[in-house]
């Protein structure tokens, strides 16, 4: 297997012909240097520093928590409070329900901060070369918070929470029903800390996007029985290291997965992912079947008027999925599951 130290596909966002090509080549392009620190990613740390200083606060007069550890900057307190309540705080950094358990009380994230993330020109303007000007946000948008593994309880790292150990090897196509085969679904990923190889960065499978859907292993008791198996995958992996500013577009059929935090530095990032509007949103994994969650339009050059603009309307459209998810009969519903567990290669 080749893990090339250097990744090449770089380019300037200006190259529109050059940034198309390397994206159906390989099925990804890096853009460098992208967003701004203090007008881009900041605004979403301090955010974020609120939310876990309200819960530190909560936590420490509650006495689950043995300090605030206000005197430290956002990711060493991050990772001092998950070293004493585990992966605790993650639910409280989510952008997206997990459905099948949202109640009235699940926590959920919404802001101006985020909003202006996931509606940041800069990204709409490399979407918008990849799949047209109509530009819809898919719901399923996921933060991850990778502190060290060791800080991490037992319990958490051998089971079932990739957003905060190892991610398996898969294709985001697999997160959605057989219906979103040919819809044009684009992942941009938005490091907000460097995303190094030790930090736990992204490998990808260079051109694997132009097979089919892979096989997707499922077990409930070993994490490395879950996901793409070895044997499926191309044999030249990437390790897409980034820099605070950079940003990772990829397609719905790469393989791809990411490394193990085994540094002393909290590795924090977004899976955003979009969609051309006229295209059908689909159903995610392990909801009912036909049960579609529609998106937001974030850019219409042929109807600006569509396009949501104000994070206090992005905040009713998360109370909005709230409700729809609540109202579902979940032990009595089907829901999609493109996981297998008695496939040959699975066990």
């Amino acid at each position: 297997m080749i893990y090339p130290d250097e990744i090449s596909e770089v380019f300037s966002a200006d190259s529109t012909n050059e940034l198309r090509d390397k994206f159906e080549r390989n099925g990804y392009v890096v853009v460098r240097s992208m967003l701004n620190l203090a007008d881009d990613i900041q605004p979403v740390i301090d955010e974020y520093a609120d939310v876990l200083d309200r819960k530190a606060m909560e936590w420490h007069a509650a006495g689950d928590l043995s300090s605030t550890y206000a005197n430290l900057a956002f990711q060493d307190r991050v990772m001092a409070v998950v070293s004493e309540t585990g992966g605790r705080i993650y639910n409280f950094f989510r952008i997206f329900f997990d459905p099948p358990k949202t109640t009235a009380d699940s926590p959920i994230h919404y802001g101006p901060a985020i909003f202006g993330l996931l509606t940041n020109t800069k990204l709409l303007d490399v979407i918008e070369a990849l799949i047209g000007p109509e530009i819809t946000v898919n719901p399923v948008n996921i933060a991850r918070l990778k502190v060290p593994e060791r800080l991490l309880p037992a319990t958490e790292t051998k089971t079932y929470n990739s957003s905060m150990t190892k991610t398996w090897w898969h294709q985001d196509q697999g997160a959605y029903s057989d219906d979103i085969s040919d819809v044009d679904m684009l992942t941009v990923w938005v490091p907000l800390t460097d995303a190094r190889r030790d930090m736990g960065c992204l490998e990808v499978v260079p051109g694997s996007h132009k097979g089919e859907f892979s096989v997707h292993c499922w077990s409930d008791d070993d994490i490395n029985l879950r996901g793409i198996p070895e044997m499926m995958l191309g044999n030249i992996r990437h390790y897409v290291e980034m820099e605070v500013g950079d940003v990772h577009f990829h397609h719905r059929r790469i393989q791809h997965g990411a490394l193990r935090n085994v540094s002393d530095q909290l590795r924090f990032s977004f899976d955003l992912r979009y969609q051309p509007t006229d295209q059908m949103p689909g159903v995610s994994h392990g909801m009912p079947k036909n049960h579609l969650v529609p998106g937001f339009v974030a850019r219409s050059r042929s109807s600006p008027s569509r396009e949501m603009i104000d994070w206090q309307e992005w905040a009713d459209y998360q109370e909005e999925m709230r409700m729809q998810f609540m109202a579902i009969d979940w032990e009595n519903s089907p829901v999609v599951n493109r996981f297998m567990s008695e496939h040959r290669y699975c066990v």
